[in-house]
């Protein structure tokens, strides 16, 4: 597994799941497989509002691409996706990560444009 560093900072990219879109040498693309689940049970609910569960999955051979940019002109992030319904605002979980990533690192002036391609339904 070979990886590499962009201008994105000391985001560790490996070539098996993240690639650099050639017409946006500064943005990270992330593909995310859909999945059948063939197995599932809810164990508990957490505190969180999150379950706990046992699940059994195939991935399958299409899903989502998470394109990851800086936002240099913004003093916040921005959230784009392309099916309709799916929450924008900061109940996103995509929202959330990013929020929590600069909490965790202290980097709290970097900003992001995320857009999400989604190819499987929302909350499948």
């Amino acid at each position: 597994v070979s990886t590499s560093t962009s201008r994105l900072g000391n985001i560790q990219k490996s070539n098996l799941h993240a690639t650099t879109a050639e017409s946006a040498p500064d943005s990270l693309a992330l593909f995310s497989p859909c999945k059948i689940n063939l197995f599932l049970r809810i164990i508990r609910k957490r505190p969180d509002g999150f379950h706990d569960l046992a699940s059994l999955f195939q991935a399958v051979g299409f899903g989502d691409t998470l394109t990851l940019s800086l936002n240099n002109y913004g003093e916040a992030d921005e959230f784009t996706c392309n099916m309709e319904g799916v929450p924008t605002d900061s109940s996103n979980l995509v929202i959330r990560a990013l929020e929590l990533m600069r909490e965790k690192t202290g980097k709290t002036s970097v900003y992001f444009n995320a857009d999400l391609f989604k190819r499987c339904p929302a909350q499948a």
